[in-house]
């Protein structure tokens, strides 16, 4: 079975034991099922009620003494507007929403 990187399983350890309700997808989502795959992040779906919502941004404020680097919500979107796939359009139409809900 494939293994994640340790930094990637003591970041979903530390993000366990922070109480957050969340769903592990992508690659290390396989990965815990046994794919042979390799992957560098950590997906995860996360309830959106307000009090999960808060202890999700607790603990990320709690790991932002290690750079976290994030990309601008309009550079992401611009990269997803030259993909054909489903999914990236599907992502695109949110960031697309979000975008125009911060004007």
């Amino acid at each position: 079975m494939a293994s994640p990187p340790q930094g990637l399983t003591t970041l979903l350890a530390r993000l366990a034991a922070s109480g957050a309700d969340f769903l592990l997808v992508g690659g290390l989502a396989a990965v815990a099922q046994g794919a042979p795959l390799t992957t560098l992040d950590v997906d995860v779906v996360h309830r959106r009620e307000a009090e999960n919502v808060g202890r999700l941004l607790a603990f990320l404020a709690g790991v932002e003494g290690q750079r976290v680097r994030v990309v601008r919500l309009e550079a992401l979107a611009d990269l997803k507007r030259g993909a054909t796939g489903p999914k990236e359009r599907l992502v695109l139409a949110i960031l697309e929403d979000t975008l125009r809900g911060r004007r």
